[in-house]
């Protein structure tokens, strides 16, 4: 009975001893490869010491699509939001390929979070325009981009770093934005104003869920 326990811990041990000395460099060279680049790699094909560091590695470090998260979720506000203009131009492309790039390594709980707080970020700016355009129709002072009927004190977007740099940088330079309007609209009558303060809520809304869709990977889904 003992020399069946020996030899099983020593198959067992045998088995262990096997899989770190041959699985944990393979797997290290797998990761180097997708988290470090082509250099990196063919480092830890050539360095089996550095290709198990690399095995081990993964259990601490950091991934690629979390220490990108505010700067990317910034890019994907500002994506997000031009598509409310129906930007179409090449480097508006090149943006929402980028980001969707990004959100196919995010986890699915995080990406599901970070749609729910982009759409926040859209529908926020939605009534934020229609605010504006109801001013001006009204011959109001505008309202600005804190005001309270925006909700920002429990808009989610305000919780992602990334999203927030958008809006803050919008304030500061609120004047000058709330300037080129007044400029844009000059001449116009208050129906006219009216009218497309609430005609274009709708356009917006649907250009703002198929900008997520694409992003996304959800379009034609």
């Amino acid at each position: 009975m003992l020399d069946r326990l020996r030899n099983l811990g020593s198959s067992a041990s045998g088995a262990l001893f096997l899989v770190l000395i041959v699985g944990l460099p393979i797997w290290g060279i797998i990761h180097t490869f997708s988290r470090h680049g082509a250099a990196l790699g063919c480092l830890a094909v050539v360095l089996p010491p550095y290709a198990a560091y690399e095995g081990v590695a993964v259990l601490w470090e950091t991934p690629k699509w979390e220490r990108v998260w505010n700067d990317n979720s910034e890019i994907a506000g500002a994506a997000v939001l031009k598509s409310l203009e129906d930007d179409t131009r090449p480097e508006q492309v090149a943006m929402k390929s980028f980001i969707k790039s990004w959100i196919g390594q995010i986890p699915e709980s995080r990406r599901t979070a970070l749609r729910a707080d982009l759409d926040d970020l859209g529908h926020t700016f939605v009534h934020y325009w229609q605010n504006v355009m109801d001013d001006l129709a009204a011959g109001n002072d505008f309202r600005s981009m804190t005001d309270p009927s925006l909700g920002l004190a429990s808009a989610s977007f305000m919780q992602n770093s990334g999203l927030s740099r958008i809006w803050n940088r919008w304030v500061l330079q609120e004047k000058t934005t709330q300037q080129e309007i007044r400029d844009r609209f000059r001449g116009a009558s208050r129906s006219e104003l009216q009218k497309i303060a609430h005609s274009g809520t709708p356009e917006s809304e649907r250009l703002l869920a198929a900008s997520l869709d694409e992003i996304f990977g959800e379009a034609g889904q």
